[in-house]
């Protein structure tokens, strides 16, 4: 891992991001880049001397300054760790982070969340959005969430296929933490029980071969069942102190399925887990 993303408002859900980010950067050497959008077009403005022109030099010097002591925050805490600073203009947030990543070559984004049930803040919004429309993998960071060692890894797909572009996200994160990584899935109550045989063999030969690709890795396999996804993935990480929830969303996968949405956007609005979430098709 060489380069992360991190977009800050300054708050202090955007400061866990950023600890968070450092903590991989400092495991992995990789540079940390911080990103805020001002809001305002820098040099287009409609003559010199307006009172426009005067605002947005102030919100600009106010942004260069609390982007400075924000980084100086991080750095005091992560000394050895590289850090970047940059401002982007007149856009949506989500359009000024895409367009950044479009410029530089990131392995991650980390983005902060409101972290409790259901009550997703602005910038929990801006995440949800971020996961929908960028590339690369983005984990999302709740306040409430431990910047150490997470304890478990848990990957929770039914995307059986053994795409190393997308697995090798999740299996990187578990070689870093040096931590157990358990693969579960889900099947409705409601399933009639070939169903569930059907999946469990799937889910028992996808965990069978990361066991045998990545022999390092402490893997276990797990089949969910309940009558909502949600429920049963956070009954499963209460029950196993899992420190991290990674999804792989595959277009009208099984979250949609259950919850009629991306559950991996719900769940990265609420709870105390951070949860990375890999880029997968969509067609």
């Amino acid at each position: 891992m060489k380069k992360i993303l991190v977009p800050t408002d300054f708050s202090k859900n955007a400061m866990k991001a950023a600890l968070y980010a450092s903590e991989i950067a400092q495991r992995t050497g990789a540079q940390v880049h911080f990103l805020h959008s001002v809001g305002v077009d820098e040099g287009k403005f409609s003559s010199p001397g307006t009172v426009y022109e005067r605002y947005a030099n102030l919100v600009l010097e106010d942004a260069k300054d609390e982007l400075k002591t924000f980084r100086h925050a991080v750095k005091k805490v992560y000394k050895d760790v590289s850090y970047r600073t940059a401002l982007a203009g007149n856009d949506s947030v989500v359009n000024a982070i895409a367009k950044y990543i479009l410029k530089h070559e990131f392995d991650l984004v980390v983005m902060g969340t409101k972290g409790r049930k259901g009550l997703a803040s602005v910038f929990g919004s801006v995440t949800s959005a971020v996961i929908s429309k960028v590339p690369l993998p983005v984990l999302a960071v709740p306040i409430a969430a431990e910047t150490e060692k997470p304890k478990d890894i848990v990957l929770a797909t039914d995307h059986f296929e053994t795409d190393h572009h997308l697995l090798i996200h999740v299996i990187g994160m578990a070689k870093l933490f040096r931590t157990r990584l358990h693969i579960v899935s889900f099947v409705h109550t409601r399933k009639e029980a070939v169903d569930y045989m059907e999946t469990g063999r799937k889910l028992q030969n996808f965990a069978d071969y990361v066991k045998k690709t990545w022999p390092e890795i402490e893997v276990v396999n797990e089949l969910l069942e309940g009558d909502h996804f949600e429920y049963a993935l956070e009954r499963y990480c209460m029950a196993n102190h899992i420190g991290m929830i990674a999804v792989i969303p595959q277009g009208k996968n099984f979250f949609q399925k259950i919850t009629g949405n991306s559950a991996s956007r719900n769940l990265a609005l609420h709870g105390d887990t951070p949860v990375l979430n890999i880029k997968g098709n969509e067609n």
